[in-house]
């Protein structure tokens, strides 16, 4: 009697020999030696393995592995790193036991291991599982000296600009291509991406923020009141409040300097404050929008709490 079975396909962007073609061509070689039939499919493309909420194909396998009219009574997943590279290695072993529980293995099909529930699968298994884990910490801890990196050099390490600035997409030979839109991103390994003024409307409107700020007693409060008066409208086309003027007037962006790792989440853990000391600066990286001092000797943004790095 043929059995049959559902494949398990995951995807991130750490290999690209664990591309979805590679692992269907593997786990339908296994089926076809073994006389399985792969009657369902589930895919996460582009999904790390970290978590388990944030992978939309594994948390529907789990409740049909559960159902009783399930028509599979195998998982197919091409090694123990596409299962997941969790943290807690006792997580992988959860879900395969869940799977396991209700009548369903799971199999890893390019795994040298035989998946029989022996003492020595167990350990093999399991130290397989903490070696994918280690991959991915190792991953990111690759990834973010190469982020502190180009950021030293210059370079915009993500998120969003702020009003005044936009993004700049250079070549591998650091010659300017274009400007980058709101949804745009560069698409080769060797470009790299700037900060740069914005139009001239939103610069002026900027080093007014600051000459107001540095020359007058008024608050970001004060500010985002008068430009209400004035008319014009934030980037999004809402009226200006004090939190978006108090951002412009925090960030060192507008005076050319590139500051990275404010903030960290390592392997998609809790979103911490990092030390100001530990801050990743690179003066003097890009064109500022205004400059270091305004009117003298009152350097701008230093002037009360709300100037730069408070």
């Amino acid at each position: 009697m043929r059995l049959c079975a559902a494949q398990y396909i995951r995807m991130s962007t750490d290999h690209q020999e664990y591309s979805p073609v590679f692992q269907r061509q593997a786990i339908a070689e296994y089926a076809r030696a073994h006389n399985i039939r792969v009657v369902t499919d589930y895919e996460d493309a582009g999904i790390s393995g970290l978590t388990f909420r944030q992978r939309p194909a594994l948390v529907q396998l789990l409740p049909d592995v559960e159902n009783p009219k399930r028509k599979f009574s195998k998982v197919l997943v091409f090694d123990v790193s596409r299962w997941g590279r969790f943290q807690d290695v006792d997580e992988a072993a959860f879900y395969e036991y869940a799977c396991r529980r209700a009548g369903v293995d799971v199999i890893y099909v390019d795994e040298s291991f035989a998946n029989d529930g022996s003492p020595a699968t167990s350990v093999i298994k399991a130290l397989k599982r903490a070696m994918a884990a280690e991959f991915s910490r190792e991953m990111s801890r690759k990834v973010f000296l190469g982020q502190c990196l180009n950021a030293q050099r210059g370079f915009h390490a993500g998120g969003p600009p702020g009003y005044g600035l936009q993004r700049i997409l250079l070549d591998g030979k650091r010659e300017q291509r274009r400007p980058l839109g709101q949804y745009e991103y560069k698409s080769m390994q060797t470009d790299r991406v700037v900060i740069a003024p914005a139009a001239a409307s939103e610069a002026s409107l900027v080093r007014k923020m600051f000459e107001w700020y540095a020359t007058q007693s008024v608050t970001g409060a004060g500010i985002a009141r008068r430009l209400n008066e004035f008319g014009p409208r934030n980037r999004h086309g809402r009226p200006w409040q004090a939190q978006n003027v108090r951002r412009i007037l925090r960030s060192e962006a507008y005076i050319g300097t590139n500051v990275y790792s404010r903030t960290s989440s390592k392997l998609d853990g809790k979103w911490e404050q990092v030390p100001r000391h530990d801050w990743i600066r690179a003066e003097d990286a890009f064109e500022p929008v205004v400059e270091r001092r305004v009117d003298g000797d009152n350097h701008v943004g230093r002037c009360s709490g709300e100037g730069f790095g408070r």
